[in-house]
């Protein structure tokens, strides 16, 4: 029994480094973003005169 509680783990692990690194790394589009916030910019949003 404890070796299939082992399997359940490890099989978690390489689930979950198998979804980081497959997962696309750079956003599908990318973003402007003037104020550098970390946000795409809204167009009525603080940095629409930038």
């Amino acid at each position: 029994m404890p070796h299939f509680l082992t399997l359940i783990v490890v099989a978690f692990i390489v689930v979950g480094l198998l979804a980081m690194v497959l997962r696309p790394v750079t956003p599908k589009a990318p973003f402007v973003d003037k104020d550098q916030d970390g946000e795409p910019d809204e167009p009525n949003g603080p940095a629409r005169d930038l």
